[in-house]
Order: C-alpha cells, then sequence, then structure tokens
C-alpha cells in the first residue's frame, strides 16, 4: 500500500489542473494526529493527508429504465440492500446493477443502468446514494423526487471501497485497505491512515471489512471486522484549524455493523460477531464517554469431546428504523429500543416480484437462495438474509 508521501505525490498530479494550482493548493500533511489511548512511541501512528477537492468532470450516463410489473428473474446475487424514496432498493453483486421495487413487491425499476455500482445507503434525509467507479474516480451520486445529483468525488487509486458513509451531509468512505475518506466543510478532501502494525498478520491486515457511520457531533466510527484475528470499533474525533484530528478505541473485537443510535444521535451502535469454531457475539452502544453493552444473548453450551463451550449469538447486520435498532443474528433477530430488547419473532416468508421476503415489525427480510462459502454475499446475514427497514 502507498505510504502517505507516495499517495501525495501520485495525487497532485490527478487532483489539480496544473503545477501552479498543485505547488499554490498542494496535498499536505495535517497536524500530526495519533491513538489518545497509545503510550507505546513504536506503534504505528495514524496519519492524516489533506487534498484539493477534484476538478469538476461530467458524469456518464444517469439514465433509469421505467418502471413496470414484475416478470424478470429474480436477484439471486445481492451485495447490499437499502430502503430510500419509499422504495426498497437491491445492489445486485453478479452485475454490480442498481435496482429498487415498490413498497408492495409489485413492479421493479432498473437504476444506472450504464452504470457498475459499488455501494448504496440511505442518506439522512431520505435520499438514497450510490457509488460508481468511474475512471478511476469515486463518484458519489444522491437519488431523490428529482433524478441523480452529483456530491463529489474521491480518488480510487486501485482501492476496494468497504462502506460509505454520511458526515455533516458529505460523502465519507472508508476503504478495505484501512483508510477513511470524508470532505469538511470547504469541499477538501480528508484520507486517514493507519499503518499495520508490524507484527499484524500482513495477509489479514488489509483483507477486513469495515464499516462506517457519523455522529451528529462530526466524529466517525470505523469498525474493522477480521474473523478470528479481531477487529476494532474507532472513534476518529475529526480536527479543525485548532485542533489536531485524533482516534481513540472505543472497542476491541470483530465488528461487523454501525449504526448512529436513533435514541441519541451523539453514540453509535455496534454489532459484533464471528464463529470460529463456536460462535460469540454482542452489541454494543458507543457514546462519547462510555460504551456499554445493550445486548449479549448466550446460547445453548456447546459439548466438545472433554469440554463444554460456551458461546453467545453472533451478530451481523444492524438496521435503524425509527426509533428501534434491529440486530441480525446468526440465529436470532432482536429489536433494541433505548436500553430495552426483545427478540423477533419467527419470519413468514412468500414470494413477491421473484425475491422470498418477510416482514416482521419494522424489518423487511430479503432471503437469497443457498450460496458455497466461495459465493458468499457481501452483506451476509446467518441464512442468506439482506434486511433493510421496512415501508
Amino acid at each position: 500500500m502507498a505510504t502517505p508521501r507516495h499517495l501525495c505525490a501520485r495525487t497532485i498530479g490527478t487532483l489539480f489542473v496544473g503545477l501552479v494550482l498543485a505547488c499554490a493548493f498542494g496535498c499536505r500533511p495535517a497536524q500530526s494526529g495519533g491513538l489518545a489511548a497509545s503510550e507505546d512511541e513504536n506503534e504505528p501512528q495514524p496519519k492524516e493527508m489533506v487534498y484539493r477537492a477534484y476538478a469538476p468532470r461530467a458524469l456518464g450516463d444517469l439514465a433509469d429504465y421505467e418502471e413496470h410489473p414484475c416478470g424478470e428473474p429474480p436477484i439471486q446475487y445481492v451485495r447490499a440492500t437499502a430502503t430510500a424514496q419509499g422504495r426498497y432498493w437491491v445492489l445486485d453483486d453478479q452485475s454490480s446493477r442498481l435496482f429498487s421495487f415498490d413498497a408492495a413487491f409489485e413492479h421493479r425499476q432498473a437504476h444506472l443502468t450504464k452504470q457498475k455500482v459499488d455501494l448504496i445507503r440511505r442518506a439522512d434525509d431520505g435520499s438514497l446514494w450510490a457509488v460508481v467507479n468511474e475512471e478511476n474516480r469515486w463518484r458519489f451520486l444522491r437519488r431523490d423526487r428529482t433524478g441523480w445529483q452529483h456530491l463529489g468525488d474521491l480518488p480510487a487509486m486501485g482501492r476496494a471501497e468497504d462502506a460509505v458513509g454520511e458526515r455533516q451531509g458529505r460523502p465519507a468512505l472508508t476503504t478495505q485497505e484501512g483508510e477513511t475518506y470524508w470532505f469538511d466543510a470547504s469541499g477538501l478532501v480528508h484520507v486517514w491512515t493507519i499503518p499495520a502494525p508490524e507484527d499484524a498478520p500482513r495477509r489479514r491486515w488489509n483483507r477486513g471489512r469495515r464499516t462506517l457511520a457519523s455522529t451528529n457531533d462530526g466524529a466517525l466510527y470505523v469498525g474493522r471486522e477480521d474473523g478470528e484475528f479481531g477487529g476494532g470499533l474507532a472513534r476518529i474525533d475529526v480536527g479543525t484549524a485548532n485542533r489536531r484530528t485524533v482516534q481513540t478505541q472505543a472497542f476491541d473485537g470483530p465488528m461487523t455493523d454501525i449504526v448512529v443510535d436513533p435514541t441519541d444521535r451523539r453514540c453509535v451502535v455496534s454489532s459484533n460477531g464471528t464463529i470460529h469454531g463456536n460462535g460469540n457475539g454482542l452489541v454494543v452502544r458507543a457514546c462519547p464517554d462510555r460504551v456499554s453493552v445493550v445486548l449479549k444473548e448466550m446460547q445453548v453450551p456447546k459439548q466438545r469431546t472433554r469440554w463444554t463451550v460456551e458461546a453467545s449469538e453472533p451478530f451481523f447486520k444492524l438496521v435503524a428504523n425509527g426509533s428501534t435498532v434491529y440486530a441480525l443474528g446468526d440465529t436470532e433477530n432482536y429489536a433494541i429500543t433505548g436500553s430495552t430488547t426483545h427478540r423477533l419473532p419467527a419470519p413468514t416468508y412468500t414470494e413477491r416480484c421473484g425475491q422470498t421476503v418477510a416482514r416482521v415489525e419494522g424489518l423487511m427480510l430479503m432471503r437469497i437462495p443457498a450460496l458455497g462459502r466461495r459465493d458468499l454475499p457481501y452483506e451476509r446475514l446467518g441464512q442468506n438474509l439482506f434486511a433493510m427497514p421496512a415501508l
């Protein structure tokens, strides 16, 4: 992976129109950031780089097809789902094509038909955001009732984006390589990178999945899930002209998802889960001044040859709807509202528009065909499930 110095050198040539602009407004190191809890000078320290945004460039074809009654083959390989603008959105993992369904799952529509879509998310204002990779740029698009609009671009540079987020109404993104990008109020692009520790398993450090959320104070929370190799939940307090950017570790362990707590938007709710021999997991709430466990469900102990192994329900996906956060586990699903939790009833599935779906309380579940281990979907939940807020 390129060091920040190399990243800076490569980006100057890409981001700026000419040498004068490059010299005057080129990338610069931010005030040195650091892990606030670390006292080890040998521990890798985060680095922040700041760039001018890309010069505007025309977008490719953003055409949508007309909505039509269902009748096409079902979507069998799903990368992500979302609920926005009164529709259910599904990103096909095999074709990178984006589709939506009406609330009754009676009509289907194809979107951005000339583009390869990498990521989607529901924005705080209820619109849908999509990320397309065009000419080595991550291009952020927003769709509301008037159509698609361009929000801005980030330099892709061969990275593999993992999650798109929203910070104070502007796009943020984290990559599989451990970089976190965001726009500040002036339009500058910030890149926050943590080098891999010298003793880290190098084949795993940049192979885990990242998730991202931002609270109403502007902090970014990044979750890392490296399976049996661990992970963590980090809080990035974005700096200002008078204060450096600082990262602190909020929780250790493989963190599989993050959402902003709908009952207190200074906080996030994050799921933890791994299956390695036996399952283990929980759900935590992380606030600026505290971190607490809000859900941990013990499973029936598993009897090994000579000993009994205790296990807890692993959680792999969180969905916020209204004041409730739904936690999707390997065998059970739960609802969290404030400090109260309850288990959801078993779903009853029906076939609609070629898809296998079920509504449970404020949750819409979509089940896809069972796949081999090499074909596990990007957001796989337990028994090949995807989840989004119900309309």
